[in-house]
């Protein structure tokens, strides 16, 4: 029933990262919000998730980051992985739980191993910069690689800079100007 939302989000994502969540929701809320709230009620992760955002961008429902979070959690512990990149961010930022940067690691890597390319990205950022993590850039490589061939281009960007600079690679300008491209 959600599958075509999840399709609509997942594109917008690729395009504009984070900030797909509100173009996704302009778009789509008014339409979709009681079908949100009848597969919320239901136990449906997507419908819980993108409730989820209607509560805390305030579009559709009413702003309430209590609610937006309740709703977080129950959609991440169900493994959809859109949740979990969300939930993840919200305990790197510390927005409605405590910062927790071990938790965020946990939440992006279930959800960079299902392939959500946010979490993906997001995931290489940590271990790039040692945000959670202990700095390694292997890792850092190979979830910007997977998030870059998505066509995330944040990711291609960083994955095109790590082969240019030669950090955790051999140099490689063919490579960084592919990337570049």
């Amino acid at each position: 029933m959600f599958e075509p939302d999840i399709q609509e989000y997942s594109r917008i994502i690729v395009e504009k990262g984070f900030s797909g969540h509100t173009s996704f929701l302009q778009q789509h809320a008014v339409k979709r919000i009681d079908d949100w709230k009848q597969g919320a009620a239901n136990n449906d992760p997507a419908a819980q998730f993108f409730l989820a955002l209607c509560y805390a961008h305030d579009i559709a429902a009413p702003l309430d980051s209590l609610e937006s979070l309740r709703l977080m959690q129950l959609s991440a512990n169900a493994g959809f992985p859109p949740a979990q990149t969300q939930l993840g961010l919200q305990f790197e930022e510390g927005r409605d739980v405590n910062q927790n940067l071990d938790e965020a690691v946990r939440w992006y890597t279930r959800s960079a191993e299902a392939g959500f390319v946010l979490a993906q990205y997001r995931l290489g950022w940590m271990y790039e910069g040692g945000r959670g993590v202990t700095q390694d850039l292997g890792p850092a490589l190979r979830w910007y690689r997977e998030a870059a061939e998505q066509g995330y281009v944040a990711a291609q960007f960083n994955l095109a800079r790590m082969h240019e600079e030669g950090r955790g690679t051999s140099a490689d300008i063919i490579e960084a100007a592919h990337w570049y491209r």
